[in-house]
């Protein structure tokens, strides 16, 4: 999940059995970044009301990520990761388990763009799963979407094909990771796709009930 540019890599290894790539890396490397601090504030943080400001924080782009020392060094933040489960009860999350198939995708990103990775990727995989199982929805933790240009011709012209695309509007980070896992189970997925951004943590905790069915790719 984190990254020391955000969450997302242990995903593979703690979440996915499926997923053993990032078991092999030699910690002796020294790829890991000291989250100590951030991690103490989230484990801290025992209400929904406590926790806003600290996921409020940890959505910011750090700037010690920007770091010469860390970018392009440092790749994990093994103890913010470990935070996620106590978030996930905090807000009260329920696990879902379900056979894994291609029958009910979701899609999650943070956004997208004209151009980029995570754009090509999500438009790939609905259109190999077939654009009538295929859910795509946005956390839009930046507030950088609208729905205007979420209507169909708009989609269609931007080469998005899938049966939905929905884009979370919450005013505050724990509402729209709530409001994410609550359609999440309103989708009844039976497999997850998670393109999120580095400090998305609201994509990150949202499927972490759904972790049995969730895929997190990114690119280079």
């Amino acid at each position: 999940m984190f990254e020391a540019c955000g969450f997302s890599s242990r995903l593979r290894s703690n979440w996915l059995t499926r997923s053993t790539a990032m078991t092999n890396v030699d910690s002796s490397l020294g790829f890991d970044l000291d989250s100590s601090a951030m991690a103490a504030a989230v484990l801290s943080a025992g209400t929904a009301d406590a926790m806003e400001p600290v996921l409020q924080g940890l959505c910011r782009m750090p700037d010690f990520v920007r770091h010469d020392s860390v970018r392009g060094h440092k790749l994990f933040l093994h103890a913010l990761d470990d935070t996620v489960p106590h978030i996930a009860r905090v807000l009260g999350f329920r696990n879902y388990m379900t056979p894994v198939s291609n029958e009910n995708v979701c899609v999650i990103a943070t956004q997208f763009y004209s151009v980029g990775g995570h754009s090509r990727i999500a438009k790939d995989i609905a259109r190999l799963a077939g654009a009538q199982n295929v859910t795509i929805i946005t956390t839009d933790l930046y507030g950088a979407m609208s729905y205007r240009v979420l209507v169909e011709p708009n989609l269609r012209a931007a080469d998005f094909y899938c049966r939905s695309f929905l884009s979370l509007k919450s005013p505050k980070v724990v509402d729209r990771t709530v409001e994410l896992h609550n359609l999440l189970h309103a989708i009844r997925p039976t497999r997850i796709f998670l393109l999120n951004h580095h400090m998305d943590i609201c994509a990150v905790t949202a499927t972490y009930p759904f972790r049995s069915i969730t895929e997190f790719i990114h690119h280079a």
